[in-house]
């Protein structure tokens, strides 16, 4: 029969024990220990187990590490250290101290979790250290993340003030030229109109079309002596009465119209 010695997790105690045997109570506490054999055919410890786990977790062998450790927790789980490997294993990083360098808050993990409640105080209070850091350093991303965005939108925001700006000017200008467009267009159509109304007045007056006496002003402002007599000047007093007449109560209604409906379409309002 062959004894090997195994440490009691509770007491820490050394206890020498049978290696056939599976399970123990510890002579100084009364715990139970259980001793598992290795597949080797020696007897496999906790503290080998931790050991072997550490190792794997140095070579980043996660899933081997967490695999040992987890044998390793069968057989002591109240072991602190096992539960700091499965940490390492699961946040994959290779020491302890590089654990405030995680992406994510430590305190996400069922290992941190475990590590708290059955390690001593100095390995809690650096553990709490490290997520703290983490949790920190994660509200200072967003913080600045969302001053960036905010920076971002108010850019975009002027960009958007300056686009429309733009827009309302250029609209602005079409109107305006709309405007004189149609205010030449009114005035062709007033000129038309004066002729018109000269011509039916001419005609019923005189018995005699526009062209006619457009000719005949014509000869008399040719005539001096005609001209200073004033003839020609009454046919020109009518023709500019009726195209002023025209101009003020057709083109300058309608131009205001058209302006009005050219706002109206360019510039809706926003309700």
């Amino acid at each position: 029969m062959e004894m090997i010695t195994v440490e009691c997790p509770k007491c820490k105690g050394s206890l020498h024990v049978d290696q056939d045997v599976d399970k123990i109570f510890c002579m100084y506490c009364r715990a139970e220990v259980t001793v598992k054999k290795s597949t080797s055919g020696g007897t496999a410890t906790s503290e080998s187990l931790i050991k072997r786990g550490f190792l794997l977790i140095e070579h980043r062998d996660w899933e081997k590490a967490l695999e040992v450790l987890d044998q390793a927790a069968n057989i002591d789980p109240e072991n602190a250290q096992i539960y700091l490997g499965m940490l390492l294993a699961e946040t994959r990083i290779e020491k302890e101290s590089w654990l405030d360098t995680h992406k994510t808050p430590l305190s996400r993990y069922k290992s941190y979790q475990k590590v708290i409640r059955f390690a001593d105080s100095d390995l809690k209070q650096r553990l709490k250290a490290y997520n703290t850091t983490i949790t920190k350093r994660l509200e200072e991303n967003k913080r600045r993340s969302e001053e960036q965005q905010k920076i971002k939108n108010e850019q975009d925001r002027q960009a958007a003030l300056l686009e429309l700006k733009r827009q309302e000017k250029i609209k602005a200008e079409l109107a305006k030229q709309l405007g004189l467009v149609h205010w030449i267009v009114c005035t062709v159509k007033a000129t038309i109109y004066a002729f018109l109304i000269f011509e039916g007045l001419n005609f019923v007056i005189n018995g005699i079309f526009a062209g006619d006496f457009f000719l005949m002003t014509y000869d008399l402002i040719t005539d001096w002596d005609s001209f200073i007599g004033g003839d020609a000047w009454f046919g020109v007093g009518i023709i500019a009465v009726c195209f002023l007449i025209s101009l003020f109560v057709t083109s300058a209604r309608r131009t205001t119209k058209i302006k009005e409906q050219i706002r109206a379409e360019l510039f809706p309002e926003v309700d």
